[in-house]
């Protein structure tokens, strides 16, 4: 037996091979849960802790918000399905689990009427994109930018945690990136007793949330790992309060259940990669450099539009239409017809001055 295995061919280390299959397990297809009813209840259960807190700390306005987002989307859910006559069981499901995410991205001090109308876009959006089957834009993202963008002064007060009165309050990030005095702690913004949206002040209820999905394979972690991972990064760099930057906003609801939409991610590991470092860098350089101190809407919405166009492109094969004519046009004749061309302006200028030069000399004598 001992000789046997001495004459046993060592394998040697082949780089070439190694990176290969390195790239083909990062472009291997990633595969998670298929929408069912399940995974639908699953998705409310995972937001539900997170809800329940926003509504204690914000007061029963907060959990009117929730219900009334919650509702509409439903009510117009159920309208938009019976007149296509689509089965309602799942589509009610998932209409409860995008109007129960739409409240929780509301301010507690929203007028009732931008709760309604956060859910009319979002669910108008959805219904589109499942007419046209294609998914261009985040919906979740859109309704709430688009929100942002409408009624800024709206979208961007907050309040004191269990105050009765109401009184504004600045959140952590404004205390980082702007000039605002913020007194949250680390600890206060990590458990939520914090100002911000409804449902995104406490981390830990939606990281306990977001590792529930992971492990019933509703969400890829790939998309959330790299979002923060690349936004803290770049903030560590940028000499920022780290985990203040991190816990202070809507970056943790928006990495585990906003940007892992799968109708706008990669479908490739390399893909959902590229995604979420890109969300990261996109939410910083807004946060930092732009006049918003909460990025995470728009960083989502602008890398999924990015997504859709890629994928525009390789479905048309633009990339090898660009490539076969690159060939066509990038021959030896070609750059020989450029040269030409060139060498005839080149003569045509020197004639022009040498006539415009022996004018000039005729003219002085």
């Amino acid at each position: 037996m001992p000789d046997k295995e001495k004459n046993m061919p060592i394998k040697s280390f082949n780089l070439k091979e190694a990176f290969l299959n390195f790239y083909n397990k990062l472009n291997e297809i990633t595969t998670l849960k298929d929408i069912s009813i399940e995974t639908l209840v699953d998705f409310i259960v995972a937001l539900i802790p997170a809800a329940i807190l926003g509504a204690v700390i914000f007061g029963w306005y907060a959990a009117l918000i929730l219900t009334i987002t919650t509702a509409t989307a439903i009510l117009l859910e159920f309208l938009w399905n019976l007149i296509f006559k689509k089965p309602q069981t799942l589509g009610l499901l998932s209409a409860a689990a995008t109007g129960l995410l739409l409240g929780m991205c509301l301010p507690p001090t929203v007028p009732f009427w931008v709760a309604i109308l956060i859910s009319f876009i979002a669910i108008l959006a959805k219904q589109i994109f499942l007419l046209i089957k294609q998914a261009p834009l985040n919906y979740i993202a859109l309704a709430r930018v688009a929100l942002v963008i409408i009624f800024p002064a709206i979208m961007t007060k907050f309040v004191t945690p269990f105050s009765l009165d109401a009184i504004s309050a600045a959140t952590p990030l404004a205390s980082i990136y702007g000039d605002a005095a913020s007194a949250t702690t680390v600890k206060e913004a990590f458990f939520g007793i914090r100002g911000g949206c409804i449902g995104e002040t406490s981390v830990f209820f939606l990281l306990i949330g977001g590792v529930y999905l992971i492990i019933k394979r509703i969400i890829d972690p790939i998309v959330p790992v790299f979002f923060i991972g690349s936004f803290a990064l770049a903030s560590l760099i940028a000499g920022q309060n780290l985990l203040l930057s991190i816990f202070g906003g809507g970056l943790i609801l928006a990495a585990l259940f906003i940007a892992t939409e799968s109708a706008t991610l990669p479908r490739s590991i390399i893909g959902k990669i590229a995604f979420g470092v890109a969300c990261g860098i996109i939410t910083f350089i807004i946060r930092f450099f732009g006049i918003l101190a909460e990025g995470v809407s728009c960083a989502i919405l602008i890398v999924s539009l990015l997504n859709y166009c890629i994928n525009l492109l390789i479905k048309y094969n633009a990339f090898e239409f660009l490539k076969e004519k690159a060939k066509i046009i990038f021959t030896k004749e070609f750059f020989k017809g450029v040269l030409n061309k060139i060498t005839a302006l080149f003569q045509k200028a020197k004639s022009f001055l040498q006539k415009y030069i022996h004018t000039k000399s005729g003219d002085n004598s």
